[in-house]
């Protein structure tokens, strides 16, 4: 909640400042900005990297870090979009590359085959109530 309050200190009058507010109108609501390290008084698009290599999908993300072993936001994968997995050190593996400020840059690695298929995604926990 408190870095929420912060970065609404300069809000201009009238923005939507709750959680599941979008003070900047660019379609990303304040909390999932606040999570993946963005302002959320200034329109973005909250980008990662995917990258396509031979034998590996290679994702590299911001997230603010959390309490120890417990991120705020995660990546997960499916196979066909019917159950999502954390990263499984005998599928594919997360490590943080660096942590600046309380920010974390996280990498996921995902081997694959030719032919394989799968989804990734970023997962956060819900805002706390308003």
């Amino acid at each position: 909640t408190a870095r929420l309050v912060s970065a609404f200190a300069s809000a201009p009058s009238g923005a939507n400042t709750s959680w599941s507010g979008d003070a900047d109108g660019d379609g990303i609501s304040n909390w999932h900005e606040i999570l993946l390290s963005s302002n959320p008084l200034e329109r973005s698009e909250i980008g990662s990297g995917l990258e396509k290599h031979a034998d590996h999908l290679r994702l590299v993300y911001t997230r603010p870090a959390g309490p120890a072993g417990q991120p705020w936001v995660a990546a997960e994968f499916s196979e066909k979009l019917t159950g999502w997995s954390q990263a499984d050190s005998s599928q594919w593996s997360e490590r943080i590359l660096q942590t600046v400020d309380g920010i974390e840059t996280v990498e996921v690695m995902l081997p694959f085959s030719a032919g394989a298929s799968g989804f990734f995604r970023l997962s956060s926990p819900l805002p706390p109530a308003e």
